[in-house]
């Protein structure tokens, strides 16, 4: 197990070199960083030559209106519109059926459709729109949400009938005899 950890580290080390030597060269104006082999010039003012262009194409930062728009209208991959079942802005509805997803943070909400696409969490329904997902959609579409803030709906007033048995079920001798405390606040 040791040898395992000094090859990565020589690895890490090498390409980290590498990566000094490039930036050095490119800032020091040598021909290697500040021309192609066609002898123009390549991107200046950023002290790493080519190799920003590069980098700089691929953000690490989320594209929130992509995420509004895999909500409203889901993926070319086939992930249908969150909306469908989370509604636009995340509050779901009333039944609770569907749950509320407005405001919960990016990490939660990723760790959860990485959960489903990697089979952690198993949902005949959800399992197949996260595996219908990429890296940068999840990014997109959990920072949309994240972002979002709908209101609160309230609560389907509870059955009285239901509300009028459970009351009689916690007074009933068989739960009174257990040495289970009790705090009943009648309606």
């Amino acid at each position: 197990m040791k040898r395992r950890y000094t090859v990565l580290a020589l690895v890490a080390g090498v390409h980290a070199t590498v990566g000094l030597i490039v930036l050095a060269q490119s800032q020091n104006g040598s021909s290697a960083a500040g021309a192609n082999k066609g002898g123009t010039a390549a991107p200046q003012g950023t002290g790493a030559g080519p190799f920003v262009t590069l980098f700089q194409s691929k953000s690490l930062e989320p594209d929130i209106q992509h995420g509004a728009v895999i909500a409203a209208q889901g993926t070319a991959a086939g992930a249908p519109a969150c909306a469908q079942c989370h509604a636009y802005n995340g509050v779901s509805d009333a039944s609770g059926a569907f749950p509320r997803i407005a405001g919960q943070s990016r990490s939660y909400l990723a760790k959860q459709l990485n959960d489903f696409a990697s089979g952690v969490r198993n949902n005949a329904l959800m399992t197949p729109i996260a595996k219908a997902l990429n890296a940068d959609d999840i990014r997109d579409v959990t920072a949309y949400y994240a972002g979002t803030n709908g209101p609160a709906l309230p609560l389907k007033p509870p059955d009285p009938a239901l509300v009028k048995r459970t009351f009689e079920f916690a007074l009933s001798p068989e739960v009174k005899s257990q040495d289970i405390f009790l705090v009943l606040d009648p309606l």
